[in-house]
């Protein structure tokens, strides 16, 4: 069926044209004529229906005019257009959507209808190019605020959340992530998560809704790599596939087995977790109000796509350590967790991670330990030639919507290392002061 819409115009040229064509044409041709006051006579017609979903959705050729709300209804819907331009209108909307739509090959754009009945002839064998619409980004911004987890933050959090979506929002659109993204070739974003749980109070959860509609985005846009392949890559050996993506999860919080463990199963989605050994066998220094994974479900994560890494002994920043008890941190938690698992632990985080935890030294004891890297809280991606005892990850927070999850790898919030920066400098002068 060939279906004809004028909407709510008076388009008795295109309708005529059509009237005219119909004693020729094999296909059955319904029209909607609008106000007009052309009658056609040799097809079907009406002039207005509560809905034009019927007609769209059983014709296979539709001709439409140009307008704006016609024109994407059809797009969407999948179905091949020709639109024509109405000439009667007064400004010049429909020449400027139907010269973009019709150069990206998403319809056909009729400028003469004397031509209607050769594209007509020729349409079943043009190939037009899908429509996809693109998200409305205010919209999602809007959302990211109105979701459960945001409304029930604190004060606080709400503050911060303002913080990096305006971060993200003036990185993204000023063109700075992406100059960022293509400095020194292919980069490699290490993601950071702790708590997979509803408890929008603590700024390290994220929710079990957010965390899959996370991992469904990445499964659909990026290459989830394992932690052990980007070290080969960055230790000149390998190659890397497109938008390479770093799965980590931090401490071992017990909801990393029993919530994100099956998500990540569902995606076929590989992750690094490090672990606190003290922790899991409840030794001194374990916050109390949590519960930590089990060594069986650590086993049985770590035969399923899941590697294990080392976070230290007791989780204490190597900083504050001599270089004794450093050594003692790094190379017992190392043994330990080898020991249960039976098999070699490579990775390193370093407890809180941030400027003020790591230098040099430390960096260099890590890497005297046995492991083959580490990882900071340092925000950003990570290139080839970059020092793996001082590797970038970024933190997916309790406060991160999806606009701002999508904007994240883009690189928008690698600007975030700018606070860490001012944070730790303020830090410095108070202690000083």
């Amino acid at each position: 069926m060939i279906f004809v819409t004028v909407g709510t115009s008076d388009f008795d040229q295109l309708v005529k044209k059509i009237d005219e064509l119909a004693l020729t044409l094999q296909d059955q041709v319904v029209v909607q004529i609008g106000h007009g006051k052309y009658i056609p006579r040799n097809c079907e017609y009406f002039r207005f229906t509560p809905s034009l979903d019927p007609y769209y959705n059983k014709a296979d050729i539709i001709v439409a005019q140009g307008g704006l709300g016609t024109t994407m209804e059809v797009l969407r819907k999948g179905k091949k257009l020709i639109s024509v331009e109405n000439t009667t209108c007064i400004d010049s909307h429909q020449t400027d959507i139907l010269d973009v739509l019709s150069a990206e090959g998403h319809l056909i754009w009729c400028r003469d209808l004397e031509d209607l009945s050769s594209l007509l002839e020729r349409l079943p064998d043009i190939n037009l190019k899908p429509y996809a619409s693109t998200p409305c980004e205010i919209a999602d911004i809007i959302r990211d605020f109105i979701t459960p987890q945001s409304r029930r933050a604190g004060g606080k959090h709400r503050l911060r959340k303002w913080i990096r979506v305006g971060v993200a929002f003036v990185t993204y659109y000023t063109g700075l992530a992406c100059l960022f993204e293509r400095m020194g070739g292919q980069r490699v974003r290490i993601l950071m998560y702790h708590s997979v749980a509803d408890t929008p109070s603590y700024l390290h959860s994220v929710s079990p809704a957010a965390f899959e509609a996370q991992m469904r985005f990445l499964a659909d846009r990026y290459n989830v790599i394992s932690l052990d392949r980007l070290v080969e890559r960055f230790s000149g050996e390998g190659t890397l596939p497109d938008n390479p993506v770093v799965i980590t999860f931090d401490d071992g919080w017990e909801d990393n087995y029993t919530t994100a463990y099956p998500i990540l199963q569902k995606y076929n989605l590989p992750a690094t977790l490090f672990l606190v050994p003290d922790w899991i066998e409840a030794r001194g220094g374990r916050p109390a109000e949590r519960e930590y994974v089990t060594w069986d479900q650590v086993r049985e994560m770590s035969r399923n796509g899941i590697s294990i890494g080392a976070h230290t002994l007791s989780h204490r920043s190597l900083k504050r350590l001599s270089p004794e008890e450093i050594r003692r941190e790094l190379v017992e938690s190392k043994a330990r967790l080898e020991e249960k698992l039976g098999q070699p632990v490579e990775f390193f985080a370093y407890p809180y991670g941030a400027i003020r935890d790591i230098n040099t030294e430390i960096a260099r004891l890590v890497a005297a330990s046995g492991y083959d890297c580490a990882v900071t809280t340092l925000s950003g991606s990570n290139r080839p030639g970059q020092n793996l005892y001082t590797l970038h990850r970024t933190e997916v927070e309790a406060v991160d919507g999806m606009w701002t999850f999508r904007k994240m790898m883009s690189g928008a919030l690698d600007g975030w290392i700018v606070f860490q920066w001012l944070r730790w400098v303020s830090q410095v002068v108070r202690g000083t002061s």
